[in-house]
């Protein structure tokens, strides 16, 4: 049988890694370019915290003299100098722009259910190709 020649022998590991990295390359690709915005997805409530302020807090949290900033419910936030850069700009305004909402999730457990079929499929090739690659080593050329 030429699949069990040690020529071709030789070749199957590579062949198998080769699928792994096409896969691998292929679920990149999907994520970045086509799903990135592409669908909506429900998340649990315990997997974010969503943080409600109103317009006039809005426009103390992006005045940058303002670093401790009292919320209208009570709330302080201390601003970091980064903060202007990087938080202010995740929020987002209501359509009635009576209120500003910043949510933030938690964990990975948001992105879990789309890449939990790419983990199977990338331990069922790496698994194969690991049984392939010791089966090799164990042949005698």
């Amino acid at each position: 049988m030429k699949l069990l020649n040690p020529a071709t022998r030789r070749l199957i590991p590579a062949v198998v890694f080769l699928v792994l990295l096409c896969s691998v390359v292929s679920s990149w690709i999907m994520m970045q370019f086509i799903y990135r915005d592409a669908q909506y997805r429900l998340m649990d409530p315990q997997h974010y915290i969503v943080q409600v302020v109103t317009a006039a807090d809005y426009h103390n949290l992006a005045n940058p003299a303002n670093r401790k900033v009292c919320l209208s419910d009570g709330h302080t936030i201390h601003k970091a100098p980064i903060w202007d850069d990087v938080v202010l700009p995740k929020y987002k305004p209501t359509d009635d722009g009576r209120f500003y909402v910043l949510v933030t999730t938690k964990g990975t457990a948001h992105v879990f259910p789309y890449v939990a079929g790419d983990f199977f499929l990338f331990g069922i090739v790496a698994a194969w190709g690991l049984l392939i690659s010791l089966w090799n080593l164990r042949q005698k050329t």
